[in-house]
């Protein structure tokens, strides 16, 4: 399928999340309504974007082919099968630092050396766990699930 066909067929799939969402704001009211308007906005305004950026490159008749790499595919479909059965046992936090770690291990630019890669995806898997926890802790006081460990 090329590159167009499936922005436009993203962007109807978008649009019709939105409506499907929009039609369970029944029972909400005030300001519980805000973050799922918000949500549903950007998802019809992201579903707008994809079909007019499919509808532009049907235009221009330009073959664009995207080449798909099956195994990072089933690697990142088994790693997060593997994150979201963890969390009970090690917690949300040590099983989201195990797996951020281990996806951007997968994902590394192969011209990077790897202690570098190594040095790097532990940086950003510390930084972007550290917000995570900030935020749901201190500014959403929100729960995260625990498990056995953590």
């Amino acid at each position: 399928m090329f590159l167009h066909t499936k922005d436009i067929l993203a962007g109807l799939l978008f649009i019709a999340f939105a409506l499907l969402f929009g039609t369970q704001l029944g029972g909400l009211e005030g300001v519980s309504l805000y973050f799922p308007k918000f949500i549903i906005i950007l998802l019809t305004l992201g579903g707008i974007y994809l079909v007019i950026k499919g509808i532009i490159h049907k235009k221009n008749k330009e073959r664009d082919i995207e080449v798909v790499a099956m195994g990072k595919v089933f690697v990142i479909s088994v790693m997060s099968i593997a994150y979201v059965l963890l969390i009970p046992i090690l917690g949300f936090f040590i099983s989201t630092l195990v797996f951020l770690f281990l996806s951007s291990i997968v994902f590394r630019e192969r011209d990077v050396p790897m202690r570098k890669s190594l040095i790097i995806s532990a940086t950003f898997t510390a930084i972007l766990t550290l917000c995570v926890w900030f935020g749901f802790q201190f500014l959403l006081g929100v729960p995260t699930p625990e498990g056995f460990l953590f």
